[in-house]
C-alpha cells in the first residue's frame, strides 16, 4: 500500500512540473526567473510586455502541427539570425530547451528565439 501511495505522489508531482509556455517566457522574463535577458529592460511593464509576446508567439506555434525541420534549438544563435517557432514539434523543442537551460546559457541565445521573440508574431515569420 505505502508503494502505491509514493507512486501516485511521484507521478502527481512530476505532472505539476509540466512545461508550458507560460512557465518558459516566465522562466526567461520575470524578475522571478532568469530576470531579463535584455539590459535595456528594465521596469515590470516592459518585462510584462515581454512575457505576453513571448506567450503569444508560443501559443500560436503550438495551434500549428508540423515536423520541427532544421530547428535546433540547444545551439546557439546571433540574435540577427534567431528563428521564429513555427509549430507545435518546434515549440515543444523550444519549451524543454528553456526549462532545462541555466540562465546563463539562455543569456548566450540559445534556446532562441530569445531576444526577438517579438518580431516573429507574424504568423511564425519575421515581421522585421
Amino acid at each position: 500500500m505505502r508503494v502505491v501511495v509514493l507512486l501516485l505522489a511521484l507521478v502527481a508531482g512530476a505532472a505539476g512540473c509540466a512545461t508550458d509556455c507560460q512557465s518558459s517566457c516566465e522562466k526567461i522574463w520575470a524578475e522571478t526567473g532568469c530576470g531579463t535577458p535584455d539590459p535595456t529592460i528594465f521596469d515590470e511593464a516592459s518585462r510584462d510586455a515581454r512575457i505576453a509576446e513571448c506567450m503569444q508567439h508560443c501559443e500560436g506555434a503550438m495551434l500549428k502541427y508540423g515536423d520541427p525541420g532544421p530547428y535546433e534549438p540547444n545551439i546557439a544563435v546571433s540574435q540577427s539570425a534567431s528563428p521564429c517557432l513555427e509549430n507545435q514539434r518546434q515549440a515543444a523543442m523550444w519549451m524543454e530547451c528553456v526549462d532545462l537551460a541555466a540562465c546563463e546559457t539562455l543569456e548566450k541565445n540559445v534556446c532562441a528565439p530569445i531576444y526577438n521573440v517579438g518580431a516573429c508574431n507574424c504568423d511564425g515569420q519575421k515581421c522585421d
